[in-house]
């Protein structure tokens, strides 16, 4: 039983088992205040290839170990996926889950400068365990690769938030097919000659009831869904297209830039996609230049080299 309950690396409870006895103390204690503590090591995919599977898990049982030895009140934990902690913590005046405690863990590490990150709970007692911890990673999520930043609460501005994307997720198929989503040119101007040189695609949506929405808004989120190679090739096309019209009313044409994200990367016949689409086009291929984004080229650079 105890090896069914236990992780084996460091010693928290399983997943199944945290949720139930942090569901069975809070029932067995309605008078008492808790609250639910996620964290994670930022980055540890990283920490891993870079310094081994040994090391990282020194790492686990450091971090999980010192979690539970500085912050008041924590009752018991347990390790969920990898690098995922949750806690169950009996309030306390100070919970010693502020950043210069964070930030001295983090400092003795056995590998300096991991980034220990934390989302906070407030357990409500109608709530599923289940349900509390997932709000606590949310929370958390809203602090990933901010720097300086170690603790999030969920609060209603964080529900929002997340209501938002999912709506921008229920609508961006039906916006694809009805065209909501507008190409806009922007100019490159060339001091030296003065003139209009070249041209960058943006994409904008237009949304029916939400009216204009930056791409700030929705990028992200079709970057970690993967719509955005859908909406990536409709840029294309619609930038074909219109560079197509120009030259056959005779206009003056520039070369246009189009984005390329890293899952379009993902694609092993990338390059003969954007090839074929010029040449349906009948485009000469100087017209159409490619951006690779930052974090495209990070992600992989020996493959985009390629």
């Amino acid at each position: 039983l105890n090896a069914l309950e236990k992780d084996s690396l460091t010693g928290l409870y399983t997943k199944e088992f945290f949720f139930r006895y942090a569901q069975e103390t809070i029932e067995l204690h309605p008078e008492k205040k808790y609250s639910i503590i996620c964290s994670d090591i930022e980055n540890f995919k990283v920490i891993n290839d870079k310094y081994g599977l040994k090391t990282g898990d020194d790492i686990l049982v450091y971090a999980s170990g010192q979690i539970v030895k500085n912050f008041r009140g924590i009752l018991f934990g347990g390790r969920f996926n990898g690098d995922v902690f949750a806690f169950l913590q009996e309030n306390t005046e100070d919970s010693g889950l502020d950043n210069e405690v964070i930030e001295k863990i983090s400092k003795h590490a056995p590998v300096t400068a991991i980034s220990l990150k934390f989302g906070i709970y407030p357990v409500e007692p109608d709530l599923a365990v289940q349900t509390m911890t997932d709000r606590a990673v949310m929370a958390l999520n809203q602090i990933k690769n901010v720097y300086g930043s170690y603790v999030s609460v969920y609060d209603n501005k964080i529900r929002e938030e997340l209501m938002k994307q999912q709506q921008i997720t229920d609508n961006m198929q039906e916006a694809l097919e009805s065209r909501q989503f507008k190409v806009y040119f922007q100019p490159k101007h060339e001091i030296s000659s003065d003139t209009t040189s070249g041209a960058e695609a943006l994409v904008r949506w237009i949304h029916p009831t939400l009216g204009f929405m930056n791409p700030g808004l929705f990028i992200e989120i079709f970057e970690k869904n993967g719509f955005i190679t859908q909406l990536d090739e409709y840029v294309w096309n619609a930038v074909c297209s219109s560079i197509a019209r120009w030259r056959e009313k005779g206009m003056r044409t520039v070369p246009v830039s189009i984005n390329v994200s890293r899952r379009d990367f993902e694609k092993e016949n990338l390059a003969e996609e954007i090839i074929n689409l010029v040449d349906s086009y009948g485009i000469p291929h100087e017209l159409l230049h490619i951006e690779v984004t930052e974090s495209a080229y990070s992600d992989n650079p020996e493959k985009i080299e390629k």
